[in-house]
């Protein structure tokens, strides 16, 4: 049966003869089409009969993948696997006679990676392209590297209901772009708006009524996350819509066949209620369902750089997601849905990529096994962030998986085979013969992020097979299976799940902060928590495998208790040894200190007096950054000094004479200081060391003339008296004398060879301030009349010559020749 015969009623059918024709001369294309075109379906069935090659179909979630595949089978009126077969990671349904395979996007990267060329295949079609998932991006990335080097005839297809085209044509300029925006029934759409932008579970409920009423058929719930379902579940099955519709939950930790019965179940006695994450938001198509209610929520993994780890945020999510969603419910039928949200509320036209938000250590390490460590040699829809980038290479350096310049290691090389992310696969490769059980099926519960749900945080409880094994799902046990055949033969020294799990997470060990306490100390340096009703509250130490970022702190969700005096042999290359003189605060002395540390983390220390022909200088200087000037005698003429340089780089007089700013000079004492320390040992000695030589050291010997002529401490009054130059104000240095210790100055006082007045602060003969001023000889053909009135009538048995510019400067009551 030809393509363009099935469904002929479908959407999709008039792009077919086009696409064809475009894709059969060796095109790309770029196809956007409404939900329930048929784009996923009928279109690759016509593309497939317009090359003699076989089709790589990619999808984003297992669950879209078989039933794509399925259905496809089932309109070609075969079996799968036949001409249509599909690969996941619990499964593979390929025969001989397949030529469209339908995979996920993981399993397309491993493809990639094991035969670049993708020798067997003529085309690939990405679906749900508006999702911009990382893989999906890294896999543009690198197919574009392919096709300029081996594959120039190797044909892209990209699809999605509401497509960024704009973005893709610049990934694929030359790419045809087809439209098909007809929906397939009509979607009446209400606005329910919450009193929160997170809507409560009761206003859930009440839009579920609503859509009950409006629509004959099954209703979809979108809801962010699991617990969110688990609330409105509850909730529902209280209440007395329970008695009249069936309450089922679908997310991504359902196994596949368990999602297939939720989307084509065998038989129905009631209308049904589906919970819903975003999984049921593309490519699958759940019999029955004719209306949808959307929160407009969506959970995603943002990258937190500072912790250095993935947090889950709950988003509004964006007018793309919310149009595939509304599409959901006219796929068979006219159909119904409410939105949890205002009509006039502005929503992000398309989702934000996901490499823009999220911890980049599995595309850093595809990178490295694609032999391009530096993203910057590729072509990306939307580049990664360097600090992200930077942050997952370090990660991958710590965990051998790549080398000082970022290449593949030969642990990395066996790491990138086992399809998980880097730290769980290093941490399978170094799993002895046995612990090879336990350490998969630690990995697949973390893999599938199963930890949070299964009634336990001590995650070495939950593994017991005498406690914990039951609450293990069956696609848990299915992930862990394949990891078993994936695993080659061990030769790893990890003996147990303490080990295991540091060796995967060695910036997540863990210190009881204070005995009996859940506070905790994580070898990165941060702190985190255990809840009070936790299984492994108390214990002394930990490695965390979970955690979560809140208002209030960081949570530990799961984790496994360690021995703490086995840290250091467990874990040999994360400990690092010191000693060293340090100064005890609370002691005021110094000691010689021995630590043993992993990371942040103190495992070992111990306290001596230090050694009487031990070099202090170090402990010394150490100490004189902390403490800043507490812990030195900062004399006036050590600011004064500092001061005068200021005011010589303030007016660009010298660039012989280095600017002594004090912040500058205690964070770098060594420069200036450690030479004044010989003999020092103690901080008494410290703070009689004089700092004002020291400084003139650091300014140079030969410099100090050329400090002394341009700024010089003082000035020398007519008299002969020598008065201090204030700097505290660089620009605008001053110095103070009575007026008659000035008479006879016909020219102001003026520093830096004649460039800069000084200010001059004239006061009484009781050195009380009269006057200010930068013009000496203005002020005696000026004011000076109005002040020598009013002086004279204060201090008359003082002189006040009426010209004393030309009048001898005096100290005393009279002067000696007048």
């Amino acid at each position: 049966m030809l393509a363009t015969d099935i469904h002929a009623d479908l959407p999709i059918s008039r792009l077919l003869t086009s696409a064809c024709d475009y894709f059969h001369s060796g095109q790309d294309l770029i196809i956007s089409a409404t939900p329930g075109a048929g784009k996923s379906t009928v279109l690759p069935l016509a593309l497939l009969e317009a090359t003699d090659g076989k089709l790589l179909l990619v999808q984003p979630r297992r669950v879209a993948a078989v039933g794509v595949a399925k259905r496809m089978a089932t309109l070609l009126g075969e079996p799968c696997p036949g001409t249509i077969g599909y690969r996941t990671r619990p499964e593979t349904r390929i025969s001989p006679q397949t030529r469209i395979e339908v995979i996920t996007e993981g399993i397309f990267l491993r493809m990639l990676q094991a035969d670049p060329a993708l020798t067997d295949y003529s085309a690939v079609l990405l679906d749900e392209c508006h999702e911009r998932s990382c893989n999906l991006d890294l896999a543009l990335a690198l197919l574009g590297d392919c096709r300029d080097a081996l594959r120039d005839d190797l044909r892209l297809v990209l699809m999605s209901a509401t497509l960024d085209t704009e973005t893709f044509q610049a990934a694929l300029p030359n790419a045809h772009v087809l439209s098909c925006e007809t929906a397939m029934h009509p979607v009446e759409t209400v606005y329910q708006a919450a009193e929160n932008w997170q809507a409560t579970t009761a206003e859930t409920a009440r839009a579920v009524s609503t859509a009950l009423t409006q629509s004959p058929g099954d209703v979809l719930v979108f809801l962010p996350g699991r617990a969110e379902i688990n609330r409105a579940c509850d909730y529902l099955l209280s209440s007395t819509l329970a008695t009249d519709v069936e309450i089922v939950q679908l997310h991504g930790s359902l196994a596949v066949d368990e999602q297939d019965r939720i989307a084509h179940p065998p038989q129905r006695l009631k209308r049904r209620v589906i919970l819903s994450t975003a999984i049921s938001e593309t490519s699958l198509t759940i019999d029955g369902v004719t209306s949808v209610v959307d929160a407009g929520l969506a959970r995603r993994e943002v990258f937190d750089v500072a912790a250095g780890m993935n947090r889950l945020t709950t988003t509004r999510a964006s007018e793309a997601s919310a149009t595939q969603r509304q599409g959901r419910a006219g796929r068979t039928a006219p159909g119904f849905c409410v939105r949890l949200w205002s009509a006039h509320e502005r929503r992000h036209p398309h989702t934000t990529p996901e490499i823009s938000e999220t911890g980049l250590p599995s595309l850093c390490l595809e990178l490295a096994l694609w032999g391009t460590p530096d993203p910057a040699e590729l072509r990306w829809l939307t580049p990664p962030p360097g600090a992200a980038v930077a942050q997952a290479q370090a990660l991958l350096r710590q965990l051998g998986l790549t080398d000082h310049n970022n290449r593949i290691t030969a642990h990395g090389r066996a790491a990138g085979k086992l399809g998980t992310e880097p730290r769980l696969a290093s941490m399978l490769l170094h799993a002895t013969a046995s612990m090879r059980e336990q350490a998969c099926l630690l990995a697949a519960l973390l893999s599938e992020g199963a930890t949070r749900h299964c009634g336990s945080d001590d995650l070495e409880r939950l593994l017991n097979k005498s406690s914990g094994t039951l609450a293990i799902s069956k696609r848990v046990r299915q992930t862990a299976r394949q990891f078993m055949q994936r695993l080659p033969e061990c030769v790893g020294k990890a003996d147990s799940l303490a080990q295991l799990l540091g060796l995967a997470y060695p910036e997540r060990i863990a210190l009881q902060r204070r005995a009996g306490s859940g506070e905790y100390l994580l070898s990165q340096g941060s702190g985190a928590s255990l809840a009070a009703e936790s299984d492994l509250f108390g214990q002394p130490a930990l490695v965390v495998a979970d955690l979560t970022r809140r208002k209030d702190g960081t949570l530990i969700r799961s984790a496994v208790a360690i021995n703490r005096s086995t840290l250091a042999d467990a874990f040999p290359h994360l400990i690092s040894e010191s000693d060293e003189l340090v100064f005890d605060e609370s002691g005021e002395r110094f000691e010689q200190r021995y630590q043993q540390c992993l990371g942040a983390l103190v495992l070992h220390e111990k306290r001596t007096p230090p050694n009487t022909s031990a070099d202090m200088t170090p402990a010394l200087l150490d100490w004189v950054q902390r403490k800043g000037e507490q812990a030195i005698t900062w004399t006036d003429d050590c600011t004064q000094l500092c001061a005068r340089t200021a005011f010589i780089h303030a007016h660009g007089l010298s660039e012989a004479i280095p600017r002594l700013d004090k912040a500058a000079l205690l964070s770098q004492a060594e420069d200036w200081l450690e030479p004044f320390l010989n003999g020092v040992r103690s901080i008494k000695a410290l703070r009689s060391v004089d700092l004002a030589m020291a400084l003139k050291s650091h300014i140079g010997w030969s410099a100090l003339p050329e400090l002394d002529r341009l700024a010089p401490a003082a000035y020398t009054l007519p008299t002969g008296k020598r008065v201090d130059i204030d700097y505290a104000r660089p620009e605008q240095p001053a110095i103070e004398a009575r007026i008659q210790e000035l008479f006879s100055l016909t020219t102001h006082p003026t520093l830096g060879e004649g460039l800069v007045p000084l200010q001059v602060h004239l006061l009484s003969p009781a050195r009380r301030p009269v006057q200010v001023t930068a013009d000496l000889p203005g002020f005696w053909r000026g004011s000076y009349a109005d002040v020598r009135k009013e002086m004279k009538g204060r201090y008359p048995k003082h002189h006040w010559p009426e010209d004393p510019a030309n009048t001898l400067p005096h100290s005393s009551v009279r002067p000696q020749h007048t």
